[in-house]
């Protein structure tokens, strides 16, 4: 377990049955902390929600997928935020990766 300050606000660093979580500290409201005192009660919070596996990692769902199926959804959201030619150019350079 780490606790430690990034900016002005306290993060934690901890790893549960070979799983690593890596977040900043939050309050029950969702804002970030930053006293000392409520990170350290909280980050054991944390851990104890973590143990109980009730606290998911954000990514872990994705890094899950077949590659093909993360393509696709990689591609999807990618396509909302770029131009529709630049769209089509990254659909074409993932062909060869589908193969």
């Amino acid at each position: 377990m780490a606790l430690f300050k990034r900016g002005k606000w306290w993060w934690t660093d901890f790893s549960v049955n070979g799983v690593r979580y890596r977040q900043p500290i939050r309050d029950e409201q969702g804002r970030s902390t930053k006293d000392w005192r409520e990170a350290l009660s909280r980050e054991k919070e944390l851990v104890a929600q973590a143990q109980a596996g009730s606290l998911t990692v954000s990514g872990q769902s994705f890094a899950r997928l077949a590659f093909t199926e993360a393509l696709d959804r990689y591609l999807a959201d990618r396509s909302a935020h770029v131009a529709p030619r630049s769209k089509r150019t990254e659909s074409d350079h993932a062909k060869p990766l589908r193969e």
